[in-house]
C-alpha cells in the first residue's frame, strides 16, 4: 500500500486495473495520441500505462513532490517498471521521451493557457504555446473526496480546468479521476460528501467539450469502485 499525507493513494493489489481504467479509455479515444501531459507523477504508474502506446513521442509529467517521486522510484519499482515494454527504459521515469517537471501542475497550466480563448480574431488565435498543446491530458493530482485537498484549490479550480481545455489540440481529450463511486443509497451529490465531484463535473461539462462520459472500475484494490471522467 502507498500512503501520502495519511491518505491511501494506491495498492499493489488491483494496481493495473485502476491505472488502466484511468489512462486507456482516453488514449484509445484519440486517433493518434502523440503529446501527453500527466498531472501528478505519483508512483509512475500512470506514466507506465501511457508509454504502452507506441504513438506517444512526448510526455510532460508534472508533480510538486520531487522527494515522493524519488522514493517511489527506489522503493516501489513495480509501480514504474517499463522493462517489459519494447523500446522503453527499464524505469518508466527514466524514459527519454519523459519530461519530468517538479512544479505545481495547476499553476503551470494556468500560467501558460489561461490567457488563450477561442476567437474569430486571427491575431487572438496566435498562441505562443501552440506547439506545446496536448492530445491527451490525464489528471491524477487532486483528490475530490478529501475536502482538505480540494479546499486548497477550490478558488482556482475552474480557471485551471479552462486552462487545461485551452491546452488541448482540436481533438484533444481530458481524463480525470473522480474518486469513489457513489452508491444508490447516497444522497444527492450536491448535498453529500461527493459535492466536490459534482462541482467539478459541472465545470467540465460547461467548458466546451464535445462530449463527457463517466465510467467506473471496481477492481482497483480499493474498498469500493472508483469513477473516472473522459
Amino acid at each position: 500500500m502507498f500512503f501520502l499525507d495519511g491518505f491511501l493513494q494506491s495498492t499493489s493489489h488491483g494496481l493495473s486495473a485502476y491505472y488502466e481504467a484511468l489512462v486507456h479509455p482516453a488514449m484509445f479515444a484519440h486517433e493518434y495520441p502523440s503529446n501527453v501531459a500527466i498531472l501528478g507523477a505519483g508512483e509512475g504508474a500512470v506514466l507506465r500505462e501511457v508509454l504502452k502506446h507506441k504513438s506517444v513521442t512526448n510526455v510532460k509529467l508534472l508533480d510538486m513532490d520531487e522527494e515522493m517521486v524519488k522514493v517511489a522510484k527506489q522503493y516501489l519499482p513495480q509501480w514504474n517498471d517499463c522493462s517489459d515494454l519494447v523500446g522503453r527504459a527499464d524505469c518508466c521515469l527514466d524514459d527519454e521521451i519523459t519530461d519530468l517537471v517538479y512544479e505545481d501542475a495547476l499553476a503551470w497550466f494556468t500560467n501558460r493557457f489561461d490567457h488563450f480563448a477561442p476567437s474569430d480574431d486571427e491575431e487572438a488565435k496566435d498562441d505562443p504555446f501552440d506547439d506545446e498543446k496536448f492530445d491527451v491530458v490525464i489528471m491524477n493530482a487532486i483528490d475530490l473526496q478529501y475536502h482538505y485537498d480540494y479546499a486548497k484549490v477550490e478558488g482556482t479550480i475552474e480557471t485551471f480546468l479552462q486552462s487545461v481545455y485551452h491546452s488541448l489540440t482540436e481533438k484533444g481529450i481530458l481524463a480525470l479521476e473522480l474518486g469513489f463511486t457513489p452508491s444508490v443509497e447516497d444522497p444527492n451529490e450536491e448535498i453529500s460528501t461527493n459535492r466536490n465531484r459534482a462541482k467539478v463535473m459541472d465545470m467540465v461539462e460547461g467548458i466546451g467539450f464535445e462530449s463527457v462520459h463517466v465510467y467506473e472500475e471496481s477492481h482497483g484494490g480499493m474498498n469500493q469502485p472508483s469513477s473516472f471522467l473522459v
